[in-house]
Parts: structure tokens; sequence; C-alpha cells
């Protein structure tokens, strides 16, 4: 049996979740009581899963770009092929120039702040103000999140 709390600790580039655990359930008799912690890279609670073979792609309902660049949080499984990529495309997913898979800078595979780029070192903050749709390419790789932000 265990009980955890409903909030964090931010530790470095981790969450920690304390939890209180017993040995047995409610009617158990001399169970024993301990407190423990567990551990996660921040933001990886929950994840889209590209598959290994062929991969995937996941597309964003369309946004109106805050300006920044475009960062993610992502990270390859297991052998084989690993490849994450982004295509931006306008309203009706017609893909725009230069923003294609095929434009996308590499993913290194393990990356809580990755930011994407495309040949050229073109970025999203050009589309500052502009709507636009995101189109994740996942193969053998988990997506967890993404964010518009400065260059840190």
């Amino acid at each position: 049996m265990t009980f955890g709390g409903p909030h964090w600790v931010e530790v470095g580039d981790e969450w920690w979740f304390y939890y209180a655990g017993h040995d047995g359930g409610h009617n158990t008799k001399g169970r024993k009581a301990a407190i423990d912690l567990a551990t996660t890279k921040k933001e990886r609670l929950i994840g889209l899963h590209g598959p290994a073979k062929g991969g995937g792609v996941v597309i964003t309902r369309l946004l109106k770009w805050p300006g920044g660049d475009l960062f993610v949080n992502a990270a390859s499984r297991g052998d084989g092929p690993a490849e994450l990529s982004v295509r931006v495309s306008n309203a009706i997913r017609d893909p725009i120039k230069g923003y294609g898979h095929s434009d996308c800078t590499d993913f290194p595979g393990d990356a809580l702040r990755h930011k994407v780029t495309w040949e050229g070192n073109a970025s999203m903050n050009a589309f500052t103000g502009k709507l636009v749709r995101l189109e994740f390419f996942l193969q053998n790789v988990d997506l967890f999140s993404f964010v518009a932000g400065p260059s840190s």
C-alpha cells in the first residue's frame, strides 16, 4: 500500500516524489511503514511513443506561434534507428519551404531542452504571430513536451 503527495521537488534535471509505503494492506496486522523516493527526469511522466518500425507522425492543432525558438523534451529508446524531426506547415498542412522533415537538423537522442532548427540554422522565431502546425515525426523516440522559448 502506498500514499503519494500531489507535489514534487525539482532537483537539477529531475523531479523527486516522496511517498509513504506499507508492506501490507489496510487490515494487515503488524505492517511496517517507510518513506521512500521516486525520481524521473523533468516532464517525463507521460509521452508520445513513436513506433520503432516505420515511425509515426503527430500533428498539432493550429497554433499562433508566440515567438522564440522551438524546444523539445524527448528521448530515443532501445536499439535500432531513432529519429525525431519537425515539419512546419500552414493551416491546410502545406509544408513551409525550408522547414520540412528533411531540412530538420539531427536530434541528439536524449534531451530535456533540445532546440529544434532547420538547415541554415533557421528557427521558429521567424513565425512569430503566424498560424502554423507542427508535424513531429517520431521513430523509436518518446516525445514528452514541446515549448516556445528564448534561446538559453
